[in-house]
């Protein structure tokens, strides 16, 4: 019994940290024109994501930025260890 109250906590704390749930939570209405997204970093793709999926209908436009995967610090070699960033435009 224990054990499942401790699952649900824990579930319930990752859906809530999900940056697209995040974003859908904190929506205005849709606007009646073009929407500009801008976005930088990690959970900027799947909030982009979840806005397109959720304004389907919306003329959006715009560019989100964010970092490339890069190997854990111990697999890399010493030119892997600079950021490396991609522009999804």
């Amino acid at each position: 019994m224990a054990r499942a109250v401790l699952r649900d906590i824990f579930d319930a704390a990752v859906a809530s940290a999900d940056p697209g749930s995040a974003v859908l939570r904190h929506l205005p209405e849709k606007p009646k024109g073009r929407c500009v997204v801008i976005g930088a970093g990690k959970a900027s793709v799947a909030m982009a994501a979840a806005l397109e999926t959720a304004w389907g209908d919306v003329d959006l436009t715009g560019v989100v930025v964010t970092c490339v995967y890069r190997k854990p610090k111990s697999e890399r070699s010493g030119d892997e260890v600079r950021p490396r960033w991609r522009a999804n435009l």
